[in-house]
């Protein structure tokens, strides 16, 4: 008994920062935290913070890192910052693309990304693919936690990209 409360203890003592930091990112929360940071852009710098603590070239997680730099683009407030974040972002998922071409999730947050960037400013050009990848591929999604699946089928709604009936095909194959 004692040793556990010199145990709990010491746990106590320690700060947010040091706990987060032992403890590694599971690719599930990952993708929870960054369908988090969607919807919270401020959440996006701690997200990119414990991203780049990772020591990983997988290239799923260099996928999640880009989509949430692009994120982080929303709070920088020089707009030329903003589009070099947006062009590095872009570069590193498309060399997450390269090094793994058939990963459905990637090409989903490609899509993220280019689908939130005004057409203008010429960095969407990968869209009509990526979207074609998604309606052939959804079904690798499925292993994928409900709460992100449901976040997938919904933003791909927002986009004004897919039809109704391709929506709902994604949503069976996903589902």
């Amino acid at each position: 008994m004692y040793s556990l409360i010199i145990c709990l203890s010491l746990i106590s003592n320690l700060t947010t920062d040091q706990f987060e930091k032992d403890m590694p990112l599971s690719l599930e929360d990952i993708r929870y935290e960054y369908y988090l940071a969607v919807n919270e852009p401020k959440q996006s710098k701690a997200l990119l913070k414990k991203l780049n603590q990772l020591d990983s070239e997988e290239p799923l997680i260099n996928a999640y890192r880009a989509a949430t730099e692009a994120l982080f683009a929303v709070l920088t407030i020089n707009p030329f910052s903003q589009i070099s974040i947006l062009k590095k972002s872009n570069r590193a998922l498309d060399k997450a693309l390269e090094a793994d071409p058939d990963n459905t999730e990637i090409h989903f947050l490609r899509f993220a990304v280019q689908s939130s960037i005004p057409r203008f400013l010429g960095m969407s050009g990968d869209l009509d693919e990526d979207k074609t990848v998604l309606l052939d591929n959804a079904s690798q999604l499925q292993s994928i936690q409900t709460e992100v699946k449901e976040f997938i089928v919904w933003f791909l709604g927002e986009t004004d990209i897919y039809s109704e009936g391709e929506l709902n095909q994604i949503k069976e194959a996903v589902m």
